[in-house]
Parts: C-alpha cells; sequence; structure tokens
C-alpha cells in the first residue's frame, strides 16, 4: 500500500497531496458516463470537508483532468490518461 501511495504521490500533478484528487480522478475514470458533482462529493463530504472537496473540483477542472458540463463533471482526455497511466504503473489492468 506504500509503494501504491507513493507511485499515486509521483503521478499526480505538484500540489495534489491528499486522498480528495486521487478519490475524484477514480470515481470519474470508474463511472461510464459524467457524473453529478453531488455524488462524487457526496462519499468525500462524508470525512467531513465539503469546502476542500469543492476547491479540489475547481482545481482538476482548471488543470485540465476534467470538465464541467450540465451540472456534471466527466474527465478530460487529459485526466483519462493520467488516470490510466496511474493504473498502469500499479500494475493494474
Amino acid at each position: 500500500m506504500l509503494r501504491d501511495r507513493e507511485v499515486i504521490r509521483h503521478s499526480l500533478p505538484t500540489g495534489y497531496v491528499n486522498e480528495a484528487p486521487t478519490t475524484i480522478l477514480l470515481s470519474l475514470y470508474l463511472s461510464t458516463a459524467a457524473l453529478s458533482e453531488a455524488v462524487v462529493a457526496s462519499a468525500l463530504e462524508a470525512d467531513g470537508y465539503p469546502r476542500a472537496t469543492k476547491r479540489w473540483f475547481t482545481v482538476i477542472v482548471t488543470d485540465g483532468l476534467a470538465r464541467r458540463k450540465d451540472g456534471k463533471i466527466e474527465l478530460t482526455g487529459a485526466g483519462l490518461e493520467l488516470v490510466e497511466q496511474i493504473l498502469a504503473q500499479l500494475g493494474v489492468e
């Protein structure tokens, strides 16, 4: 698990230092369609950090890894490529 965390930490853009951005990106990757931000946020907000979750959505969109459309959020090509790169480094097929 520690090795996996290091792989993820080194693969993400600088500043992506906690679990929230990883959870958001993986949730979007696992979805077959754009998800409502509320759906993704609900899992994260259970940890008690609703404001941080909203900030992470903004960062991920600003960094071009996801896009908002009609109240939903989905990975961009760059976001999809990043998640697939991380999964490959972890040996996940």
